[in-house]
């Protein structure tokens, strides 16, 4: 027996294994700690629906009591918000909230090409819809 190690020399000890797993739950800890933050600091709110959505440079925000919409009323919404007559009025994903691809929602806009919007001072759109649901959209208006 002098040759062969003692059993305890092979496998870790138990204190080693419960660092370990700490380490591995504090991980995860910290990167839920993390996103829930970012997500705050995006959107307003603790993983809810967002009070505001930022898009090319600029802010949109959701009413105070929110109304759920169809899509053919976002549709219809979208195409009359624009005054000028140049402007594509279809709906385009713009984004995802949150920017995740398996668990992001849709965000739809009509947006307003880059030459109407240097020439005329436009923003890129007027207003943002995302979707809560099967055929469920909120709206979010451009803030001041």
């Amino acid at each position: 027996m002098l040759g062969t190690p003692p059993d305890r020399d092979r496998t870790p000890s138990r204190g080693r294994r419960a660092v370990g797993a700490l380490a591995a739950v504090a991980l995860v800890l910290g990167v839920i700690g993390a996103a829930s933050v970012a997500y705050h600091r995006a959107y307003g709110t603790w993983w809810q629906t967002p009070q505001r959505i930022s898009f090319c440079d600029r802010t949109y925000v959701a009413s105070p009591s929110p109304v759920l919409l169809t899509r053919a009323e976002v549709e219809s919404r979208a195409g009359s918000l624009w005054a000028i007559k140049d402007v594509d009025r279809t709906l385009r994903t713009v984004a995802t909230v949150p920017p995740l691809p398996v668990v992001g929602k849709p965000v739809l806009a009509v947006v307003a090409p880059p030459l109407a919007r240097q020439e005329k001072g436009l923003p890129c759109a007027m207003a943002l819809y995302l979707q809560m649901g099967a055929d469920r959209y909120v709206a979010f208006l451009l803030s001041d």
